[in-house]
């Protein structure tokens, strides 16, 4: 997470919601807590997870992710998120 933070390259984030020691919501919630100080910006989070239920897609929209995919994750559905979250880029 930290590098995440210390790279202002990263434009997004593909988050695992369940991982050992934190998980995605707790290191999404920490992201967003420091996006309020000004060297940092706004990276977008996308949550990896297993879990379909509406729910489940509630509780990673509330933790501050922007979005939501399931896995398994297809191209087309990968493709799509990354488009709709990512820079258009510049030539």
């Amino acid at each position: 997470m930290q590098a995440v933070l210390k790279d202002p390259s990263i434009n997004l984030v593909l988050m695992a919601v369940h991982m050992p020691i934190m998980d995605g919501h707790q290191a999404t919630k920490q992201i967003r807590a420091w996006k309020n100080e000004p060297s940092q910006i706004r990276r977008h989070i996308i949550a990896l997870t297993a879990h379909a239920f509406d729910e489940d897609r509630q509780k990673c929209i509330d933790a501050g992710m922007d979005d939501f995919l399931t896995k398994p994750v297809s191209l087309d559905r990968l493709t799509l998120a990354l488009q709709r979250w990512l820079p258009a880029k510049q030539d």
